[in-house]
C-alpha cells in the first residue's frame, strides 16, 4: 500500500489510522465494489495545488508527495508554467477555458498547506488506490468534513465527471443548482462553451443529460 507509517503523527495512531484504512478497502474489495468509503480516511497535508482539480498531498508529517486528481469531478484548464517549489510541478497563472485560474485560486486558497482527510477510489483489481491519468491517485479530500469536490461544483468552478463509475447523483443535483443560481461558470454560458476545449465540448450535451439539466 502507498501509506508509509512514519508519515503519521503519532505511531500507536497512525498504525491504528491505517488498519482501519486498509481494512476498508480490503472489505470493499471483497464485496466487488468500486467506492471511496466516507469512512475510509487518512489525515493528510496538501502541500501544492496545480490547478483545479490537482494538487499534489502527503500525510501530515514528512513522506513522499502523492499527486491527487479529485474524483468525480473536472474543472477548467488554465495555463501553466512551471515551478520548482515546494515541489517540481505547476501552476496557474491564467485561463485557458473560463474561470480556469479563479478555479485553480479557489482551490489554492482554500486547502494548499492545510490539514485534510482524503480517500481514494478503490481499484477492484489490486484492492489498492485507483490511479489514472499520469499516474494521479483518483480521491477526495474533506476540510473541516466540507467535500472539496462538491464545493467546487456548488460554486459553479467544475463540472461532474458523469463519465465516471462512480454514483454522481449527488454532484449532479450540486451542479443543477449552480446552473439556476448562474454562479461560477454558469454565469456566462456562451463565454463557458466558447472556451471549451473542443474534446469538451462534444461530450457537454450528454454531461447535462446525465445530469438532468439542459
Amino acid at each position: 500500500m502507498m501509506w508509509d507509517l512514519n508519515c503519521l503523527p503519532d505511531p500507536e495512531i497512525a498504525a491504528e489510522q491505517l488498519d482501519a484504512f486498509e481494512t476498508g478497502l480490503a472489505r470493499s474489495c471483497k464485496r466487488g465494489t468500486k467506492t471511496s468509503g466516507d469512512n475510509m480516511q487518512v489525515p493528510a497535508e496538501i502541500i501544492h495545488v496545480v490547478d483545479g482539480d490537482t494538487l499534489y498531498a502527503r500525510l501530515r508529517t514528512g513522506g513522499a508527495a502523492e499527486k491527487i486528481r479529485l474524483a468525480d469531478v473536472d474543472a477548467p484548464e488554465c495555463k501553466k508554467i512551471n515551478i520548482q517549489k515546494p515541489i517540481q510541478s505547476a501552476k496557474c497563472i491564467g485561463d485557458e477555458e473560463y474561470l480556469g485560474l479563479q478555479s485553480y485560486e479557489y482551490l489554492r486558497n482554500t486547502v494548499e498547506n492545510k490539514q485534510v482527510d482524503f480517500s481514494c477510489v478503490l481499484d477492484r483489481a489490486t484492492c489498492e488506490c485507483t490511479r489514472g491519468y499520469y499516474g494521479r491517485i483518483i480521491g477526495r479530500i474533506a476540510l473541516s468534513g466540507r467535500d472539496m469536490s462538491e464545493l467546487l461544483v456548488q460554486k459553479g468552478l467544475a463540472l461532474t465527471y458523469t463519465t465516471s463509475s462512480s454514483d454522481t447523483s449527488d454532484l449532479c443535483r450540486l451542479e443543477k443548482q449552480a446552473q439556476q443560481s448562474g454562479v461560477g461558470m454558469w454565469h456566462n454560458v456562451k463565454q463557458m462553451n466558447g472556451k471549451m476545449k473542443a474534446s469538451k465540448r462534444a461530450t457537454f450535451a450528454r454531461h447535462l443529460t446525465q445530469c438532468g439539466m439542459h
